[in-house]
């Protein structure tokens, strides 16, 4: 992997744990990495979700822009407890653009019922296009894109914790 890509990917996990903490959730960064980017924890009782972030740079498009993200087939399809999130950030130009957050299931879900994403090797690979114009988002797929716009900034799992 390039070393480009490790700080692109390296951004998008610190911005993801920023907002994590600005929402009073406590976060850790695993010793060993085996699948899981960040650790989300609820200090006061102990809540644990398990994240993966991934990073792209967007392109720019004429309704707005899209992304490509790499996912391990393996780690997709296997449940775990607690079960998987993941985190999508686009990075465009000098800006973040909108976070898409799937569960494990619902991504892998998105694949396999309705067709998103290209299988390659040992890697889907998920197609976000979003529209500057409208907040909207769509999961590339043959056939037409499928609406993944409820996903987008979807932060209802760690809502804000004021102490």
């Amino acid at each position: 992997m390039s070393s480009r890509k490790l700080y692109i990917g390296r951004s998008g996990q610190m911005f993801v744990m920023a907002e994590f903490l600005w929402r009073g959730w406590n976060v850790a960064i695993p010793e060993v990495d085996v699948g899981d980017d960040v650790f989300v924890v609820r200090d006061a009782d102990g809540t644990l979700y398990r994240i993966q972030v991934k990073t792209a740079c967007g392109t720019k498009r004429s309704y707005g822009f899209s992304a490509q993200f790499n996912v391990g087939k393996h780690q997709l399809q296997t449940p775990r407890v607690p079960d998987l999130t993941y985190v999508f950030t686009t990075r465009l130009d000098d800006q973040w653009g909108p976070v898409v957050v799937f569960g494990r299931k619902e991504l892998y879900d998105l694949h396999v019922t309705h067709s998103c994403g290209s299988a390659i090797a040992n890697s889907i690979i998920f197609s976000f296009t979003y529209s500057t114009t409208s907040d909207r988002a769509f999961a590339g797929k043959w056939g037409g894109p499928v609406d993944v716009s409820t996903h987008i900034n979807e932060w209802s799992r760690w809502p804000r914790i004021n102490d």
